[in-house]
């Protein structure tokens, strides 16, 4: 029976993580000392593995009783990590109890589930993290949109028991959902906007941006629990390039030829050059006031 506990530290240079720390069974002095100094980005408790069993059992590091959500909380000081992944059965209450401490965002199986489910699960999870500097949300949603693919239209995530997990089967997400922060610029005193209350607009006038993704997989026959699965994964996936994209030039630029004449005092055109958290390129025609479209929030 080994128990084994993963840090992972990103480098956001490098697009994924640049340190891994595993340790078996640590003490907690061990424990807390690892964790002050790699400061991991994601910290992965894995639960027993019994043997002649398909099943993952409870949290147990030699003689230390992590059997409850107080004694796991216990092991945290006040270095707190941004992500917990427990792969352990019936893990709300421990979710719970990391969360009110003060994780941001803890993974978790409500249930008992398979080896083979927490397995695939598990590693589309990592590879999204170590491939990309996606957020958890966007990690989450990608790899859960996998396991969907692969195994909850198989019943793959039942126990050794035979039975099903209630509810909605596979790892569950707590915390909150992200949201993006825009700072707008303030509006000017004079002109023409201003005196309307209303801060200067930005358009874009490409409303179309094609990406090409490869996307492989077996050949199989397209159904609703298929296409949601694509659905989710693909929206996770341009949510990671998106937010990992970076404004690299911005030039002036004539404006759409059938537009000039639509466009009011002081309204600028500009060519936007971007690349994704991928290098995919993206070029993009904006238009807006000088002040939106030069400031240094933009």
């Amino acid at each position: 029976m080994i128990n084994l506990d993963f840090l992972f530290r990103n480098s956001p240079l490098l697009g994924g993580w640049r340190h891994v720390q595993v340790l078996t069974n640590p003490s907690t002095d061990e424990f807390q000392r690892v964790l002050h100094s790699l400061e991991p980005s994601i910290v992965y408790f894995q639960g027993e593995q019994i043997e002649d069993s398909e099943e993952i059992g409870p949290l147990r590091w030699g003689d230390i009783d992590l059997s409850t959500p107080e004694s796991l909380c216990g092991l945290f000081g006040s270095t707190l990590p941004p992500t917990v992944y427990l792969e352990i059965p019936n893990g709300e209450k421990f979710a719970e109890a990391l969360h009110s401490k003060g994780v941001p965002y803890v993974i978790y199986w409500k249930g008992m589930f398979s080896c083979y489910a927490c397995s695939h699960f598990r590693q589309s999870l990592l590879s999204v993290v170590q491939s990309s500097c996606s957020h958890t949300c966007d990690a989450f949603q990608l790899a859960y949109a996998s396991f969907r693919l692969y195994c909850g239209r198989n019943n793959n995530t039942l126990a050794s028991n035979g039975q099903k997990v209630g509810g909605k089967p596979g790892p569950r997400l707590l915390g909150d959902p992200l949201k993006f922060d825009i700072t707008l610029p303030e509006a000017d005193d004079q002109g023409e906007e201003s005196s309307s209350g209303a801060l200067p607009a930005i358009k874009i006038y490409h409303d179309d941006v094609t990406m090409r993704f490869l996307i492989c997989g077996l050949s199989h026959t397209l159904d609703a629990c298929l296409l949601e699965s694509l659905a989710d994964g693909l929206n996770a996936l341009l949510n990671i390039e998106i937010r990992g994209s970076k404004l690299h030039n911005r030039t002036s630029a004539p404006p759409p030829p059938l537009q000039a004449g639509t466009f009011s005092r002081g309204v600028v055109t500009m060519r936007c050059d971007l690349s994704t958290c991928s290098s995919a390129h993206i070029s993009l025609l904006v238009s807006g006031s000088a002040q939106t479209s030069f400031g240094e929030s933009y």
